[in-house]
């Protein structure tokens, strides 16, 4: 699928170079221009509404959805994609990070600022290494393996 471009919103598309739609999945979301998207090999993984959704590449079918999540909003780009894991900043409380092949929850990380003040601002985690990087409200905080780093 050399070539080929992926655009989310309330649908999503799988458009080719020459410009025919390959496929479109509708996503369910009450604010749906409030999406975001990374692909990985043979999968699509797009940030909706409520879920987190993983898609076939070539066919648009679902692989898995996340649990339903009450805030319903999830951070705009970037959802990252690493190894067998996707990490993707629900906007106002939790980075989480999920199995690539089956989207079980491996791990959340609390937003450090969630107490503060539930707005999130910034484009999204960010890696760098070993770490990810979210801007909150009140600081950059960086995340590891092992859990929040010094913010």
């Amino acid at each position: 699928m050399h070539g080929d471009v992926l655009v989310a919103g309330k649908q999503v598309y799988v458009v080719g170079a020459d410009g025919t739609v390959r496929w479109q999945a509708v996503m369910q979301a009450a604010n749906p221009d409030l999406h975001s998207s990374a692909v990985d090999g043979e999968l699509v993984f797009v940030t909706h509404g409520a879920r987190v959704t993983a898609l076939r590449l070539a066919t648009g079918d679902t692989v898995w959805q996340s649990p339903v999540s009450p805030l319903e909003s999830w951070l705009v780009p970037p959802t990252i994609v690493r190894q067998d894991v996707v990490y993707a900043k629900h906007a106002a409380d939790t980075l989480f990070v999920f199995r690539r092949s089956d989207g079980t929850i491996l791990r959340t990380f609390l937003d450090p600022d969630t107490a503060l003040d539930k707005r999130v601002f910034g484009a999204g985690t960010v890696p760098v290494g070993d770490r990810f990087y979210l801007p909150t409200v009140f600081r950059l905080a960086a995340f590891d393996t092992r859990g929040p780093c010094s913010g």
